[in-house]
Formats: structure tokens, sequence, C-alpha cells
């Protein structure tokens, strides 16, 4: 099984690390969801 941990690191944003090769990917809210819009957003 894959590994994916994920961290909430404060004003919408988080962490996800795919734990085997350790990439990691930012997320952060746009702005029309009161984020700063600086990266991937699944919304």
């Amino acid at each position: 099984m894959i590994q994916i941990d994920t961290e909430y690191v404060g004003n919408l944003r988080c962490v996800a690390e795919h734990v085997p090769s350790g990439v990691t990917l930012n997320t952060d809210a746009p702005e029309d969801n009161h984020g700063e819009g600086r990266s991937f957003s699944p919304t």
C-alpha cells in the first residue's frame, strides 16, 4: 500500500507527501475562499 501523509500547516494550506519518493505537493485555498492562491487548490 502506498502512503501519503498530509499536514495542515495553517492559513488554509496543506502539504501532502508521497512517502516512498519524498515528493511533496503544497495546496493553498484560492483568494475567493480566503486563501492566498499561491499554490495548487483542490477546490
